[in-house]
């Protein structure tokens, strides 16, 4: 059994190596004969020119996007500070009120409660 095995793995190879050759041999010629066909050098350079189109409208997009976006300016950034800092002395101001409102409530609350039980 070891003798066919031998003798069919080289018989195996072999068929396929033919295949392979045969294949070779076939597919180099229908790349050839498609490159030099005028039809194919037609298309491709049709392809070749609409993707430099779309690479030129791409950068015309990206050009303009960049013309007309306002980018801040220092004098904006001055001012968004000047605004966050006046919001900040906004809300302590808020704060403090609220704290005073709370106080009061409860000073109420108590007063109430002493009244209730002095009765």
């Amino acid at each position: 059994m070891s003798e066919k095995s031998k003798q069919a793995k080289p018989f195996y190879l072999s068929y396929f190596e033919k295949l392979y050759e045969s294949w070779e041999i076939s597919a180099e010629k229908a790349l050839t004969l498609w490159f030099h066909n005028p039809l194919f050098s037609n298309f491709m350079d049709r392809a070749v020119e609409k993707l430099l189109e779309f690479k030129d409208y791409t950068q015309e997009i990206i050009d303009k996007t960049l013309k007309y976006r306002l980018f801040p300016i220092d004098n904006d950034f001055a001012k968004l500070t000047d605004s966050i800092g006046n919001l900040d002395e906004r809300l302590s101001e808020l704060e403090g009120k609220i704290v005073k409102v709370k106080k009061t409530n409860i000073k109420k609350k108590v007063k109430s409660r002493r009244r209730r039980n002095r009765k």
